[in-house]
């Protein structure tokens, strides 16, 4: 007997607003977020495979919210908690402390993916990180899913090669990633960010 049902959860848009950041606000460099998911995060850890779009950077002090968001990295520790496998990171927020904001996001991801195994897609820190998430494979009971996240834009423009956005205008780059997905996964699965 082959599996063939699985449970994804998609959560859109995680912000971190200024009310956020001053409601979660602890002592000294704190932060308590166990409130925002609390009543739902059974069904989060319920789902075969759980999806986030992290609409932020982890790009350190001064944390900001709107226009401009940076979060506490203490955010996506507990969104890993709440049992996310998957942190979208193509959105129009993503560069908005620049590529450094972005280098220093994807150090967070990097580490959350080994103490964790929350996995990202739709950003890279090279040519090996962005063949390794685009697609970003993965497999439950047996049934292999690929996930292509690109975006429409971004606030601010990258200031450096890498890391790189997926952009949906990069036609070469995302056709590539479908054919593999195609050829390699049962289900192939786009999540664009269209503003």
């Amino acid at each position: 007997f082959r599996q063939d049902t699985l449970t994804i959860c998609f959560m859109g848009d995680m912000m971190m607003h200024t009310n956020q950041l001053e409601t979660a606000h602890r002592e000294g460099q704190e932060y308590d977020f166990r409130s925002y998911f609390r009543l739902i995060e059974d069904r989060i850890k319920s789902a075969d495979i759980a999806v986030a779009n992290m609409e932020f950077t982890l790009a350190g002090e001064p944390y900001e919210g709107y226009p401009s968001f940076s979060a506490p990295d203490s955010y996506a520790q507990y969104l890993a908690a709440c049992g996310f496998d998957v942190f979208l990171a193509a959105n129009n927020h993503i560069l908005d402390k620049g590529s450094e904001g972005a280098s220093r996001t994807l150090d967070a991801y990097r580490e959350l993916n080994w103490k964790h195994g929350v996995d990202y897609t739709g950003l890279a820190a090279d040519m090996k990180d962005m063949e390794r998430n685009c697609p970003l494979e993965i497999a439950r009971k047996g049934i292999r899913v690929s996930f292509i996240n690109m975006t429409y834009g971004t606030n601010l423009g990258a200031t450096d090669k890498w890391p790189k956005v997926n952009y949906i205008g990069m036609k070469e780059m995302l056709e590539r990633a479908f054919e593999k997905a195609q050829k390699e996964s049962d289900v192939t699965i786009a999540l664009p960010h269209w503003g």
